[in-house]
């Protein structure tokens, strides 16, 4: 989140959301990677590959972390909702961030999921 007053996202786009009171200081001054999912635009979808499920659980959800599957992160501005799985149907007050970083070179090849873009669904990886 950002615009030429204030700064933009780190990367193509933003990779790493944090609930965390220091993140928000950190990031104030200079836009870092990361960054409050709330501000995040309404209306739009990201599908990122750069964040692991246990980076996402310390900075925003605690809870179960699971390698290879995809995961959503929806927000209006005000709640977060983050989970394993594809993203649920959203509106246009609402923006998404589906995340695919599986993390390969811990998780289990049988675990990975991709995401059909299309569909808006997890695929297996092929020979399950």
């Amino acid at each position: 989140p950002g615009n030429a007053a204030s700064g933009e996202g780190r990367g193509i786009f933003y990779q790493r959301p944090s609930l965390q009171a220091e993140d928000a200081e950190r990031v104030r001054g200079t836009p870092r990677r990361r960054f409050d999912p709330r501000r995040l635009p309404l209306g739009l979808t990201q599908v990122v590959g750069h964040t692991r499920d246990k980076r996402v659980r310390e900075l925003v959800s605690p809870g179960p972390v699971r390698d290879g599957v995809l995961r959503h992160l929806v927000t209006d501005g005000t709640r977060v909702d983050y989970a394993h799985g594809p993203p649920p149907e959203t509106g246009a007050g609402e923006a998404v961030m589906v995340f695919t970083d599986g993390a390969m070179r811990e998780g289990r090849a049988e675990d990975f999921e991709l995401f059909d873009l299309d569909a808006r669904r997890a695929v297996p990886l092929e020979g399950r």
